[in-house]
């Protein structure tokens, strides 16, 4: 890491003194409207149609840029009334027009036109905002402030040669604002498309390294849209997921108000049986009511409704889907996102570029965890046709140190579900290579020289079949039958983890297919049983990305039965007692899981789980039941229930004079714990016994944290590499950019015209505030919090979060069952 490099954020300091000056005029809610509103506290769905209310007043009058998205219940001042936020006085009769209309289709019959009485407007100046009667409205005001300006300017893009892009405002509550470009074809076929747009996102951030600064953070991503038929009539076929709601971009010219703009707004649908879609939520299909928007015909030609060029004047409806089958992939270019970047500070050059960051001056050996081909390996077998899989010269295939386990057992048995033979030869070939299990007992047992055993056992992948149409219906049948087969498994070790090679349902274009998939009852199934799993999807010893794919997955599967990487000890982080505090993947947010890594280690807890013992992973599968993942997901777990079990859990740790560095999420801000607020971060207020003792750092990988360059030296203008470093101009609060992952292959040049089929990623960077005043400790907490990302156990260089909360996260993948 050169200690020349500079951290440059995408972000501009905004305040009073530089915002953009314009009158804005303030419209309050109709009194009427609002009483009756508040009155309807038996009718949910009432309340929340409002929020689409507002959307289409906004989509009709080209000067509206923000409008509340909900009645405030408090009504203690004026500005609790405020809805609409305008750039010119608007027509208030088309106002009263749009709400009439929106009551008849609601079916609200107790007002009249008479009723909707609107009051004349409050002119302020956007110098105003910042006072405190607009706080309620200033995250969601000035990024669409921004937006709509900026999709008033064809924007010239360098990396493009020098083509103009056309963005438009997508309308929108919530705090932050969207813009999307024109549309760009990637030719699939002579008569086929796929389609995608570039896609800005601007938030309005505060930061805790300067706590009274507000920041607009620019980010430029990209958005794919639906090209192929999700609707086939004449085929009765519908390829719309039935999982999950998706996203529509709606553009309706108005007849009647003679739009000069185009405005986007989003919409929400999912599959029905009985009409082919439907509208998730009655607030969305209000909104497409009364813009007269029917998506059938958009969704059985949705080439037809996208493509910008020929729509000019006309609707535009883009679909998305999630659909993974488009070649099309995601990720804008480097020099892309710059071009973005200086053109949003080009046209607005009042806004403070945030400062440059310097490199922070890291204590001791960095990590640098290499790969070695097994030639490279010390003590390598010179009988090469051994190794039938790995390329010798070529393959780096393997970390330079094998992995450690420390465990109660002396044996694991590794079992192999598969019905290919070159998939169990590679795996045992690489397996062993991996753990450098020198001593062979047998054709498929081995012994470390660390003095475990590790025996693998081949079995037939009859387990990841698809699911029969009576398994679908009922998937506990399968369930059944794989729990009382595994538990006809005897084996003389209880450390039983399973790598089960499946077919890629998840893949397929063909809806009956995918409704196949097993993959999540199958994990379900052995995660009662209290086994680790790992699933891959095939294996071709002659595809070096197969190859490299096998090697993955043995390092996923090392990682989540507890073994350790080598650099966890050589570095010293077993003289400290690891603690990670997040939510995990596929809980929505629901389930929040404790860590501990001590000694080698890994254990959990759960909150809203009665058993107050830590458990290892395995201990901990069988206990998560069905009932039990409801029980947690129904429970209340609120602020205060929240911090009473986080209190508890840090205080009944023990007394261990070890130093106890805890990692703890930012996102938990939001709902469970104001102490990782920004604002609130004082281990005063936690109550400990011993707060000495800890060493706590806040993580954050929100969209708080902005998009980045790196330059190299001062020569450097673009920072368009993928250099990593820590970074830190307070040594309180450290910007952590990790390793360039293997995944990464596009060149630096690479844009999303020139390489359309190519995922373009960037490293993530991640904020370290930690709660500490002497910098010089905080040097080395934030040296070794930025070497816990690559203390991971798997193929990838570095992962989003330290090791304590990686382990969280990988945690959630036995969630999926609901």
């Amino acid at each position: 890491m050169s200690r020349k490099q500079k951290l440059q954020l995408h972000q501009f300091e905004i305040n009073q003194d530089n915002i953009l000056e314009k009158d804005i005029f303030v419209y309050s809610w109709p009194e009427k409207l609002m009483g009756l509103i508040l009155c309807q506290n038996d009718d949910k769905k009432l309340n929340y149609a409002v929020k689409n209310l507002s959307g289409i007043v906004t989509l009709a009058i080209d000067d509206i840029v923000y409008t509340r998205n909900n009645i405030r219940k408090e009504q203690k001042c004026e500005a609790d009334k405020f809805w609409i936020f305008s750039l010119v006085e608007i027509n208030l009769d088309v106002v009263k027009s749009l709400i009439q209309e929106w009551l008849i289709i609601s079916n609200i019959k107790r007002l009249t036109i008479d009723d909707l009485h609107i009051e004349k407007p409050t002119k302020i100046s956007t110098t105003q905002l910042f006072e405190e009667s607009y706080k309620y409205d200033l995250y969601g005001l000035i990024p669409q402030l921004y937006n709509f300006e900026f999709c008033k300017h064809k924007i010239e893009m360098t990396s493009l040669n020098n083509r103009y892009l056309n963005f438009f405002p997508v309308i929108d509550t919530k705090r932050e604002a969207v813009a999307i470009s024109n549309t760009f074809d990637y030719p699939v076929k002579r008569t086929d498309v796929e389609r995608f747009s570039y896609a800005i996102t601007f938030r309005l951030v505060n930061s805790r390294e300067f706590q009274d600064k507000l920041f607009l953070n620019v980010y430029t991503g990209i958005k794919i849209w639906v090209c192929k038929p999700l609707v086939d009539i004449s085929k009765a076929k519908n390829y719309i997921s039935s999982k999950h709601s998706s996203s529509v971009y709606v553009y309706k010219e108005n007849d009647y108000l003679n739009n000069k703009r185009k405005k986007l707004i989003g919409l929400m649908y999912t599959r029905d049986s009985n009409e082919h879609f439907k509208f998730s939520g009655i607030a969305d299909s209000i909104l497409a009511k009364q813009i007269k928007l029917d998506l059938i015909e958009a969704l059985t030609k949705p080439n037809d409704y996208s493509d910008f060029p020929t729509l000019e004047g006309e609707g535009i409806v883009l679909l998305t889907n999630n659909k993974i089958t488009e070649k099309v992939q995601y990720g804008a270019g480097l020099a892309e996102r710059l071009d973005i970047f200086k053109a949003f500070g080009s046209l607005f050059p009042d806004l403070y570029i945030r400062e440059l960051i310097d490199v922070a001056h890291i204590k001791g050996n960095a990590i640098n965890k290499k790969r070695k081909s097994i030639q490279q390996i010390e003590g390598f077998n010179q009988k090469f046709d051994e190794y039938e899989f790995i390329d010798l010269k070529d393959d780096k295939s393997f970390y330079e140190n094998s992995p450690v386990f420390i465990s109660n057992a002396d044996k694991i048995i590794i079992e192999i579900y598969t019905y290919n033979d070159k998939l169990i030869g590679a795996f045992i070939e690489f397996a062993v290579r991996i753990l450098s299990l020198t001593i062979s007992l047998g054709e498929h047992n081995f012994k470390s020289c660390d003095g475990y055993e590790v025996e693998f056992s081949p079995k037939n992948a009859f387990v990841a079949r698809g699911l029969s149409k009576l398994e679908q219906n009922n998937p506990s049948l399968r369930k059944s039958e794989i729990k009382k087969m595994l538990h006809e498994n005897k084996y003389d070790s209880n450390n039983v983890i399973s790598l089960i090679d499946i077919e890629a349902f998840h893949t397929s274009s063909d809806e009956e297919i995918r409704s196949q998939d097993p993959k999540k009852y199958v994990r379900s199934a052995f995660k009662d049983c209290g086994r680790i799993t790992q699933f891959i999807n095939g294996f071709n010893p002659e595809d070096k990305n197969d190859r490299y794919r096998l090697v993955s997955s043995i390092y996923d599967l090392f990682s989540a039965a507890g073994f350790m990487d080598y650099e966890y000890f050589k570095h010293g982080f077993n003289d400290s007692i690891l603690l990670g505090l997040s939510t995990c993947k596929n809980s929505r947010g629901k389930f929040i899981v404790l860590s501990k890594i001590e000694s080698g280690q890994i254990n959990f807890k759960v909150c809203g789980l009665s058993d107050e013992k830590w458990l290892t992973l395995k201990e901990l599968l069988p206990k998560l039941q069905l009932h039990t993942l409801n029980n947690i997901e129904k429970l209340k777990i609120d602020k205060v229930f929240f911090q009473q079990w986080i209190t508890k859990q840090l205080n009944d740790l023990g007394d261990n004079s070890k130093e106890h560095i805890f990692y703890f999420d930012a996102s938990l801000r939001s709902g469970y714990w104001p102490f990782a607020k920004n604002k609130e971060l004082n281990v005063d207020t936690l109550r400990l016994i011993t707060p000495e003792k800890f060493k706590f750092i806040r993580v954050n990988t929100t969209d708080e944290v902005p998009e980045y360059n790196i330059f190299k030296d001062e020569q450097d203008t673009e920072g368009l590499n993928r250099n990593q470093g820590l970074f830190s101009n307070d040594y309180r609060v450290f910007y952590s950019v990790g390793a360039r992952p293997d995944t990464i292959q596009t060149s630096l040049d690479a844009t999303k015209i020139t390489h359309s089929t190519k995922m373009i990623v960037k490293q993530r960077i991640v904020e370290f505030v930690i709660l500490n005043d002497d910098l010089e400790e905080n040097m080395l907490l934030a040296t070794k919090s930025h070497a816990l990302r690559k203390l991971n156990l798997t193929f990838d260089s570095s992962t989003k979060y330290p090791l304590p909360m990686y382990v969280n996260d990988r945690f959630g993948e036995y969630l999926e069952l609901f």
